[in-house]
């Protein structure tokens, strides 16, 4: 099978909340839900493993946690808008039978293991997601989602919370820009074997106190002595700046996304000023002269 999968039983083994700039295709990266399939082998034929893209709105208003679990809110928003592919594919959910409480639990990794029938719907017409490349037709027509559930997550019945442990066959879906440089993902084939179990989440390639370091030097960057800047503003101002840092090669997409989560994180911006570097309330940060 190649291409998108559509019309097919599969089961998720991996998801995450991810900040992507669909591989360069959007001016600005944003949230978005990454979720793993792999598909049912069908008449001989080996399952697939495909990581499928669910936009989650702007990152204005939401950032991923650092373990990708969940969004948080940077913005005066509380929830996600209900056009957005994410919204969608989690209301499918719900729809035919997973349990509304154990999504509102608030972590993203208790739907891995739900199996079932998917099939693509189309998107309601809305302003152009995706910046268009010559002879590319980027605007994303379809949604992912499930028609029916076979099987929940082990242990998993309707209003009991519990979180399904990492799967142990595949990695942590790609926090690239997009996986496979697509934006609505790519097929490939299944491992043959089980892997190793993954970590829950991708780490960045630099040691906590480096990624730290970096982060500071990039809000060195961006912000003048002494100039408030809130919360909910540090990745908007910081994009610009760690993109062109992306084209010139000077850093990877995955140290981007790191540096963006880490730069919202609440322990990193305490520790700031522990260190008499930084003024931080709460809500708005200030670095010091």
């Amino acid at each position: 099978m190649g291409g998108l999968i559509d019309d097919v039983n599969a089961t998720i083994i991996d998801c995450g909340f991810y900040l992507t700039d669909y591989d360069g295709k959007a001016d600005q990266s944003s949230p978005a839900l990454i979720v793993q399939f792999e598909t049912e082998a069908v008449e001989g034929a080996e399952p697939q493993v495909f990581d499928q893209i669910y936009s989650a709105g702007s990152a204005d208003h939401f950032v991923p946690s650092d373990d990708n679990t969940m969004l948080i809110p940077v913005g005066g928003k509380t929830g996600i808008n209900n056009s957005t592919n994410c919204f969608r594919f989690l209301s499918s959910l719900v729809e035919v039978g997973f349990p509304e409480d154990v999504l509102a639990a608030g972590n993203i990794k208790a739907i891995i293991g739900t199996a079932g029938h998917v099939k693509r719907i189309a998107q309601p017409k809305r302003t152009g997601l995706i910046r268009q490349r010559d002879g590319e037709e980027t605007r994303e027509k379809t949604t992912l989602i499930f028609e029916s559930i076979s099987a929940l997550p082990q242990g998993l019945e309707a209003g009991q919370v519990q979180t399904p442990a990492p799967p142990a066959r595949t990695a942590a879906p790609a926090a690239r820009g997009a996986v496979g440089g697509k934006a609505n993902g790519v097929a490939r084939q299944a491992p043959a074997a089980p892997a190793a179990p993954a970590a829950p989440a991708p780490e960045p390639a630099a040691a906590d106190g480096d990624l730290d370091t970096l982060v500071f030097t990039c809000l060195q960057e961006v912000l003048q002595p002494n100039e408030q800047v809130e919360k909910r503003s540090l990745s908007p101002t910081l994009f610009p700046l760690l993109n062109e840092k992306v084209k010139a090669k000077e850093m990877d997409t995955k140290t981007k996304t790191a540096v963006i989560n880490r730069a919202n994180s609440e322990e990193f911006l305490n520790s700031l000023v522990e260190q008499s570097l930084a003024e931080y309330d709460g809500a708005t940060l200030t670095l010091l002269g």
